[in-house]
């Protein structure tokens, strides 16, 4: 029986690549790709909550004091209940509290930035960044404008300075991924490949790649391997898309 439900799910996978590789309009495409790797997410986030709801409260690896202040900041950013934050992060409500309580007094013994905040600039530098990952297409000028406002010193030239600094150190078992991001600015300046895995069963996985304009959004070239695709595979998608829309100044792409 539980081999049977194996097969029907690769059969259900299999057709849903067969679908999207049958979409002529490239936008239709890419939604349906966006919804099928959204899907999957959700999914494995089902799974990994209920392993840790499972566990001990005590037992549970506690998160980081810079995990903690990303975890509030989240709550505020997409104006999360308590009762919310909690349930998304496998928490109890009294740690979000306590986590606020500690914002408040400004004690920064439970939740505290990744890097020291010492100084003016580094405050200035941490509020241009997360601007910066929120919104990729401003400008440094208008990043300079916004911490005007809030009445902090940071002209445009230090905004700059500030967002070209090294990453914080990484611990081990990090990513070691460094240099400042590619931003893109206007249509052509950068590709990015990628590749979604739609199913995994009995059989070989069935797997979406897809290069897409960093500006525009734009899906430029899309392709379905029956399994792991290979360099010749990633190529002529890349090939294929520079054939019909021209050269990009920078390609990016995963691990």
């Amino acid at each position: 029986m539980n081999r049977s439900l194996l097969l029907i799910a690769g059969w259900i996978g299999r057709a849903l690549a067969l679908q999207i590789s049958r979409i002529r309009r490239p936008l239709s495409a890419e939604i349906a790709s966006l919804h099928e790797r959204l899907e999957k997410l959700r999914a494995e986030n089902t799974l990994l909550r209920a392993r840790l709801e499972r566990m001990d409260p005590r037992k549970r690896p506690r998160f980081e004091p810079w995990e903690r202040l990303s975890i509030l900041w989240h709550r505020t950013r997409y104006a999360m209940s308590l009762k919310a934050t909690a349930n998304t992060f496998v928490i109890t409500p009294q740690t979000v509290l306590n986590w606020m309580k500690d914002v408040e007094r400004s004690v920064s013994r439970l939740v505290r930035t990744r890097r020291p905040l010492n100084a003016l600039p580094e405050f200035v530098g941490e509020i241009a960044t997360r601007l910066k990952a929120e919104w990729p297409r401003w400008g440094t000028r208008r990043i300079a404008g916004i911490i005007a406002r809030l009445g902090l010193k940071g002209s445009r030239s230090s905004v700059q300075r500030l967002l070209r600094r090294p990453p914080p150190p990484r611990r081990p078992g990090q990513s070691s991924r460094t240099g400042r991001p590619i931003v893109a600015r206007k249509p052509g300046h950068v590709f990015v490949i990628d590749f979604t895995a739609l199913t995994q069963g009995f059989f070989r996985r069935v797997v979406v790649g897809a290069v897409l304009d960093l500006y525009s959004r734009k899906v430029l070239a899309l392709d379905v391997a029956s399994g792991e695709p290979d360099a010749r595979f990633a190529a002529g998608l890349l090939e294929r898309a520079i054939r019909d829309h021209g050269k990009p100044r920078w390609v990016a792409s995963d691990h």
